[in-house]
């Protein structure tokens, strides 16, 4: 019954070193797989920090579809599935703890910085290779993706791109995705 089957491990490159670059970058780890995560900035999170004027709120415990812009069915699926809870849980696991204030959740800290390097030190302790100052200049895929980046070539069966948007230019942001 317990069959003792093992994953071939697969190189995984991801391309973004916000919040969603570095939750995909740890599940891919978690899963087994070899990650580099490339970040075009001088270092990983850069847009963590301005957020909630410095102290990051990370989400809200009062969150529905009438929140965002967009598709109100998917979103409130979406919301039903990760719920606030849910993400502070995930925090958690990484050493991040909490404190709430009318229904924002921050870093017991009350500081980004706290996120961020609770994030970056759950990478390296998972094996996550970190690229910093690394721009992408062009992905080409034959059998396997070949990310040319201003540090060189890396070859990987998948690639994640979570570069974030155009918003916040002053802290990185870019259409460069």
């Amino acid at each position: 019954l317990c069959q003792n089957r093992r994953r071939k491990v697969k190189k995984v490159i991801v391309i973004g070193g916000g919040p969603a670059g570095m939750f995909a970058a740890l599940a891919a780890a978690q899963n087994g797989h070899s990650v580099s995560l490339l970040e075009k900035n001088e270092k990983l999170g850069k847009k963590i920090y301005i957020t909630g004027k410095g102290r990051c709120n990370f989400t809200n415990l009062h969150m529905n579809e009438n929140c965002y812009y967009g598709n109100s069915e998917f979103i409130s699926r979406l919301l039903t599935e990760v719920s606030a809870k849910c993400v502070i849980t995930e925090f958690e696991k990484y050493g991040i703890l909490h404190r709430e204030k009318d229904g924002y959740v921050y870093p017991h800290t009350n500081q980004a910085a706290t996120v961020v390097n609770g994030l970056c030190h759950a990478c390296t302790q998972y094996g996550v290779t970190i690229y910093e100052d690394c721009e992408v200049e062009q992905i080409t895929k034959k059998k396997e993706f070949l990310v040319h980046t201003s540090k060189g070539d890396f070859n990987s069966a998948y690639v994640v791109l979570a570069t974030g948007g155009k918003a916040g230019k002053e802290s990185g942001g870019s259409e460069s995705g």
